[in-house]
């Protein structure tokens, strides 16, 4: 059985840049968590914070989590005061060109390695444009990409040429609507790489030739194509000479830096290169900017609250007991030998039943037990097979066969085994005398199974008398009593 319990808690997964302020509103997680086998927990940190992030990886609010261990989250709240300026993309006809005015053959050409970092913010859904696009002058058939499939999983591509085939590496996780996101993605002789956040979610050994190209950046549209273009937003996008990144976003690259662009109002024309190297850019078409509170890991302008809370698995063993167990029929469930706690009873479909529930022969019943409110996951199977007691079955010793009306038969009485669908109501029975010889032989339809008399009809003496009577069950089960009783006359 699976139970939901609500608890709030919150550890880092990577690695952040700490923050020397408390948050005001601190978490208070409460007491540790002992939970049974298969019970299901949601961790909600509760509301009021930028972001969160768990030890298990989640940076949702809440968790739903079943495995015992110690889960921490740390919620993190920005200064909305400390607001980035960022460009729109609105998808007609405005994109970016940055052009390389140091070198007349493009900002990658010759370069076997580099890193492409951008953060950035998918408005609305759109057909095959760039975020990213490296390639030739005049068309888009050779070059290096950025792009974000229909399904919103970037992928990162190279262009060998207009009819090479299109080598792409994509995501294994989609992007969200309006979040931001920090992308990176690199190449080198080892092949390409693609991180969402601090993520690898992407790499393969394709190693993209930028040799002689003559070309400039551009962000937001397809190459030459201009019926294809972005709704996306940038806050900044950098450009480095080598690969040396270990997937920590909070740490610069160790690497040559060729460009770097902070998308800020400005004039809203000309987008210059930070880096110093004068690889300015311009805005063509765009009139939309914003100004706003960005939540990154890399943000110092935070306060950070934090809890743990350990979850324990209590795992319920089942009650002990023989798999299979002769017993009497007629008998309910209860009569079964188990040890154990609050035992509780399955059949075999799965249904609850009571202790009172009938035993049937040949037949399989489960128990559980449940200690500190967690049942046994696993059950003790107990196969049942019915056995005949010939103590619970009444037979007179003796009877006095005169017509008075009372223990005129030797009358069998089995009341005990009413219940009992195995109970044969049809019998054979043989009377002996005290020197073992046969005086009556006959079959019963009835619990009236003799008279006194012999097969001829002749009355009896008064005297000791053998019998056997068979069967008391019916077919495989079949049984036979044996004992003495006295007719008097």
């Amino acid at each position: 059985m699976n139970y939901r319990v609500t608890v709030t808690l919150l550890v880092p997964y990577f690695v952040m840049s700490q923050s020397d302020q408390t948050c005001s509103d601190e978490i208070d997680l409460g007491e540790d968590i002992n939970l049974c086998t298969n019970e299901i927990v949601t961790l909600n940190a509760g509301d009021g914070f930028s972001k969160y992030v768990w030890s298990t990886g989640d940076t949702s609010k809440s968790i739903d989590v079943y495995d015992e261990g110690v889960y921490i989250v740390n919620a993190y709240l920005y200064d909305s005061s400390k607001a980035i300026d960022y460009v729109n993309l609105d998808g007609e006809n405005d994109f970016i060109n940055i052009f390389d005015t140091q070198s007349g053959n493009g900002i990658l050409n010759n370069i076997n390695a580099g890193i492409l970092q951008v953060r950035i913010k998918i408005l609305e859904p759109f057909t095959h444009g760039n975020v990213f696009f490296y390639g030739s002058e005049d068309d888009d058939t050779r070059g290096l990409e950025l792009r974000i499939s229909s399904d919103l999983k970037p992928f990162w591509a190279f262009h060998p040429g207009p009819v090479d085939p299109f080598e792409v590496l994509f995501s294994s996780k989609p992007l969200e609507f309006n979040n931001w996101y920090f992308i990176t993605a690199t190449w080198d002789q080892n092949g390409m790489k693609l991180y969402i956040e601090n993520e690898l979610v992407g790499q393969n050994s394709i190693v993209p030739d930028l040799s002689n190209l003559s070309s400039k950046v551009r962000l937001g549209r397809m190459g030459s194509d201009n019926s294809t273009f972005s709704k996306v937003s940038y806050d900044f996008l950098k450009l480095y000479k080598g690969s040396d990144f270990d997937g920590n976003i909070c740490e610069e690259p160790n690497n040559e830096l060729l460009a770097y662009y902070e998308f800020e109002e400005g004039d809203k024309i000309n987008l210059n290169d930070l880096s110093g190297n004068n690889r300015n850019g311009k805005y063509l078409n765009i009139n939309s900017w914003e100004n706003e509170e960005i939540v990154t890991n890399c943000n110092s302008d935070y306060c950070v609250s934090s809890d743990t809370i350990n979850l324990s698995i209590q795992e319920t063993p089942p009650p002990e007991g023989q798999n299979l167990q002769f017993i009497n029929c007629g008998n309910n469930i209860s009569s079964l030998e188990v040890m154990g706690q609050n035992i509780k009873w399955y059949l075999e479909s799965g249904e609850l039943v009571s202790s009172l529930f009938e035993l049937e022969d040949g037949q399989s019943y489960y128990a559980s037990q449940t200690i500190n409110d967690c049942e046994s996951v696993e059950k003790l199977k107990i196969n049942v097979e019915f056995i005949f007691d010939q103590n619970l079955v009444e037979l007179p010793n003796h009877f006095t066969p005169n017509s008075d009306g009372f223990s005129d038969f030797f009358e069998l009485n089995y009341d005990n085994f009413k219940n009992c669908n195995l109970f044969s109501t049809d019998f054979n029975i043989r009377v002996y005398d005290r020197y073992y010889r046969l005086v009556y032989e006959g079959e019963s339809e009835s619990n009236k199974l003799w008279d006194g008399n012999n097969n001829k009809g002749d009355i009896l003496p008064t005297d000791t008398y053998y019998y056997e009577i068979t069967p008391v069950f019916k077919g495989e089960k079949q049984k036979e009593i044996i004992g003495k009783l006295f007719l008097e006359r």
